[in-house]
């Protein structure tokens, strides 16, 4: 597997420091898992929704699972989420009920990790340059900042993820005005 094909504008490691998460020019995302053996493999397909150079990546605390978020100069944020796909998509599942492996071995073996996108937030004028996950203890909150054009333009933006009903509530500094979107 390869790398960023672009220079590297930000990384992150998760809560463990078992995973590193990458971001590029190139416009993708990378996740890399940390082996036994200590060597750094990535097993998922690059995140690609951004349509310019992501700036930076947060990874959201454990406790709320796989989360991270990525900004970029295509004035987005991106919540991502990753999941466990139980059975693998080249892999009927009526065949995975027939191999003579016992039924958790077949299960474990066609687990597949996949990121999908939760949210995708396009509420500024200019590149979103940074993005931060809250501390655990704030909730699952997500701050991102924006390019300022002039000193009026410089508010932050903040999001609250609200994973229960899978909604996102954005509000700038400042202003007490909340904002609705669907993830």
């Amino acid at each position: 597997m390869e790398g960023h094909t672009d220079a590297i504008m930000d990384c992150a490691y998760n809560f463990h420091g078992t995973r590193l998460a990458t971001c590029a020019a190139d416009r993708r995302i990378i996740v890399w898992d940390q082996s036994a053996d200590g060597q750094w493999t990535h097993s998922c397909a690059p995140l690609e929704r951004h349509t310019s150079a992501v700036y930076k990546v947060d990874w959201a605390h454990p406790e709320f699972g796989q989360v991270i978020a990525s900004c970029s100069a295509d004035r987005t944020v991106i919540v991502w989420e990753e999941t466990q796909n139980r059975y693998s998509p080249t892999q009927p599942r009526l065949l995975s009920k027939l191999h003579s492996l016992s039924r958790t071995e077949s299960a474990r073996r066609s687990r597949k990790r996949q990121w999908v996108s939760r949210a995708t937030l396009s509420d500024s004028r200019c590149p979103v340059v940074d993005v931060q996950f809250a501390p655990r203890h704030q909730g699952l909150k997500l701050a991102a900042a924006r390019c300022a054009v002039n000193r009026a333009d410089s508010a932050h933006i903040v999001f609250v993820v609200h994973p229960s009903s899978l909604c996102v509530c954005a509000a700038r500094t400042g202003s007490s005005a909340c904002t609705k979107r669907s993830m």
